[in-house]
């Protein structure tokens, strides 16, 4: 048997151990699709307003600033039908949207409290509400993740040479410097995640 030798396993192993908890109260968890003409309509009827949002595009991957991010249906990448945007991700203590492109449309799905879900009017599914998911239960657990890049003195942004095309101007402190990190909820099933929902970007820290 191996040694175990970082709390970091032990974590893990009472992750899988413990009994699952996490159901319908906990997170509501929705999915659909939107055609690009109608996807800044769609994020513009969204009642939750993320902290933080990601845009991927044929050539770019940007972060949107601090106080930009909350009304997503105005980014730059939206215009034109969205023609030359690939995937998106908005979130913050409300919820985590994400949204990608398959061929002429996007597949969206959200992750949130348990009370929020899409806009009236707009086609969703919920995953609670199949009845193939009745009494389905998940483990959840915190989870932290390093992102690329490290600001270094006499930077205005992050830098990594292995996506050195990426604009890693991460909404967060701008005097912290150093690296960043996102904080997220996993709902584990059978030994898979399923889903993950991300809340917040913050400078990365080893507590």
């Amino acid at each position: 048997m191996n040694d175990i030798n970082s709390w970091q396993d032990l974590e893990e192993i009472e992750t899988e151990m413990a009994e699952p908890s996490a159901g319908p109260e906990t997170f509501g968890a929705w999915g659909g699709i939107c055609p690009p003409e109608k996807l800044s309509e769609f994020l513009k009827a969204w009642a939750f307003r993320p902290a933080f949002a990601v845009w991927e595009t044929s050539d770019s991957i940007e972060w949107s600033k601090k106080g930009q991010a909350g009304d997503p249906s105005e980014h730059p990448a939206l215009s034109a039908d969205a023609a030359y945007l690939e995937r998106a991700r908005m979130f913050g203590p409300d919820g985590d949207l994400q949204i990608r492109r398959e061929e002429d449309r996007f597949l969206w799905s959200f992750v949130g409290e348990p009370g929020a879900g899409p806009p009236a009017g707009w086609p969703a599914e919920s995953f609670w509400e199949n009845p193939e998911n009745e009494g389905v239960r998940y483990r959840r657990k915190e989870e932290t993740f390093l992102l690329w890049g490290e600001k270094k003195d006499g930077r205005d942004r992050w830098h990594d040479d292995r996506v050195a095309a990426a604009r890693l101007d991460y909404p967060v402190d701008a005097e912290s410097g150093g690296r960043v990190q996102a904080r997220a909820d996993l709902f584990i099933r059978n030994g898979r995640t399923e889903f993950v929902r991300f809340k917040s970007l913050e400078p990365y820290s080893e507590e």
